[in-house]
């Protein structure tokens, strides 16, 4: 009884210490995340009292929701957070509860949250940072989508320093890159580069990232047709995934149809059948723009 007694203590001292959640209408912050739909995005209309909130607290609320949304995991936060939940009548917000309304928080905001930017690019390339935080940070990054010029060059200064990661943090920062849409028409060549590299994994990022900035592929799809021609096995393997991967829009352009097809035709068994599998399991065969 007393361990519980001085933890919760303890987490009494330790949550006063942190910035004050911001309130509006009696509500906190993330009661009010609460009350937004999944699927929302710093576009959606304001037709949700839970956005018409957020939003109206604007860039008071960014510093607070960024803090929520990356910060770092701590074994200590989580253990006076389980001991407090333990006693009746309290409960404090979980690690994931916190990411959870953070980043929701975050992507309601969007450019509002733009004051952020400089802490998170920061966060992103501190390489004493906690790696699951600067995943997070890249990923914040996308959701505020605002300053450009300076958060695309971190984001791909991130994934060429990470390439052969095996975590979320290449990832994450392709996902913000592609948040960037037109904006990051810089980043296309590198990550054509990535589309045709023998690592699915970030090809298959990469695809995502390129369907939002580019979405006709123009330039994509000369890349590909040559790559499917090439006597090197691997890489008519990877120029299949990368077709794979982009033909996954819920309208995809008629060439990556066409493509698949010639693909389907591959003198090797297994380039064909992956082909062929994709093309069964395409959303759409055809596409308004050619």
């Amino acid at each position: 009884m007393c361990l519980i007694v001085g933890i919760s203590i303890a987490g009494a001292i330790f949550w006063c210490a942190r910035p004050v959640e911001p309130i509006y209408r009696g509500k906190t912050l993330g009661q009010w995340t609460d009350e937004v739909p999944n699927g929302v995005s710093s576009e959606s209309l304001p037709t949700n009292s839970g956005i018409i909130a957020i939003r109206a607290m604007g860039t008071s609320a960014a510093p607070y929701a960024v803090e929520m949304f990356v910060s770092r995991r701590s074994r200590m936060r989580s253990l006076i957070t389980d001991t407090v939940n333990k006693l009746q009548g309290t409960h404090l917000m979980t690690e994931e509860e916190r990411w959870r309304k953070g980043r929701m928080a975050v992507t309601v905001l969007g450019p509002l949250a733009r004051s952020e930017v400089p802490s998170l690019i920061r966060t992103l390339g501190d390489l004493n940072e906690d790696r699951e935080a600067r995943s997070r940070a890249a990923i914040a990054l996308g959701l505020i989508h605002s300053d450009a010029d300076r958060a695309i060059p971190a984001l791909l200064d991130c994934v060429k320093a990470n390439t052969n990661a095996h975590d979320l943090l290449p990832g994450a920062s392709l996902f913000a890159i592609g948040c960037f849409k037109t904006e990051a028409k810089s980043a296309l060549p590198f990550l054509r580069q990535l589309l045709i590299g023998n690592n699915s994994l970030l090809g298959s990022s990469a695809a995502l990232a390129i369907r939002k900035i580019d979405p006709a592929g123009e330039d994509v799809g000369p890349l590909l047709a040559q790559e499917l021609k090439q006597p090197d096995f691997s890489r008519r393997w990877f120029a299949t995934k990368a077709l794979g991967a982009l033909s996954g829009a819920s309208k995809p352009p008629v060439w990556i149809h066409e493509l698949l097809i010639e693909a389907a035709k591959d003198s090797d068994a297994k380039i064909a059948q992956l082909a062929r599998a994709v093309l069964d399991q395409s959303p759409s065969r055809t596409d308004s723009s050619k």
